[in-house]
């Protein structure tokens, strides 16, 4: 891909104001939240505060940022893979797989994909399949089994 950097004309910007944008941060600060002592053996769905479950058709679920405070919980690192770019299918799907790593260097992969023959949209396929490899490989390393709120949208749309 070739790209052209055109300088702005000088009288341009001596006269342009900046744009200032408020961009709410995204990030997750774990250590804000009085969490309980760490246990696999509990279910996160009783401990992990409110804002990080939806519900979904009565169903419990943990949400992008639930699976945030839990890997930062856990100590566990998601690294992602893309297996299949939306580049190589015409923006139709893709597959990526996602690495979770424990602090005892146990490995756990995961799969994730998105099509839009299940209602995905084209244009953040990538997205989709690197958050669905990256909460399932979190689910296995925690051992927490917990559903995902896009799985579970997912099979109630299907």
């Amino acid at each position: 891909m070739d790209v052209e950097l055109v300088p702005p004309d000088a009288s341009d910007a001596a006269s342009a104001e900046p744009d200032v944008i408020d961009v709410e941060s995204d990030a997750i600060d774990p250590a804000a939240y009085d969490l309980p002592e760490r246990s696999i053996s509990d279910d996160p769905l009783k401990w992990v505060p409110g804002e990080f479950v939806d519900e979904i058709d009565g169903t419990q679920a943990i949400n992008r940022k639930g699976f945030e405070v839990l890997s930062h919980f856990y100590d566990i690192d998601v690294e992602t893979d893309v297996q299949v770019s939306p580049h190589e299918t015409d923006f139709t799907y893709c597959q990526v797989k996602a690495a979770a790593t424990t602090p005892d260097d146990r490995r756990c992969e995961a799969l994730g994909s998105a099509h839009v023959d299940r209602g995905d949209d084209s244009v953040l396929l990538l997205e989709l399949a690197d958050t669905r490899a990256r909460k399932r490989a979190l689910s296995i390393a925690t051992g927490v089994g917990a559903v995902a709120v896009e799985e579970l949208k997912n099979e109630l749309d299907g």
